[in-house]
Formats: C-alpha cells, structure tokens, sequence
C-alpha cells in the first residue's frame, strides 16, 4: 500500500484523466480515507 499515493500521483502528472477515475475506481477504497489521497484528487 506504500506506493499507492506516489504511484497515483505520477499517472495522474501524465494524464489528469485518471484523477476523475480515480475518484470512483474500487481499487482505491483502502486508501481513500487517507489525506494525500484526498489531496491528489
């Protein structure tokens, strides 16, 4: 679970689309309570 956030947050930098994805994405439920998650989005 440590590289989620830096991981998201470089596909977000190439493509802001995967901001909006990530938003409804299952595969961010276990981090989305987290702030830098929050924050990314």
């Amino acid at each position: 679970m440590a590289l989620v956030i830096p991981t998201l947050e470089k596909a977000i930098s190439l493509n802001p689309d995967y901001r909006e994805q990530a938003k409804t994405d299952s595969d961010f439920d276990k981090v989305r309570h987290q702030r830098q998650f929050n924050a990314l989005l």
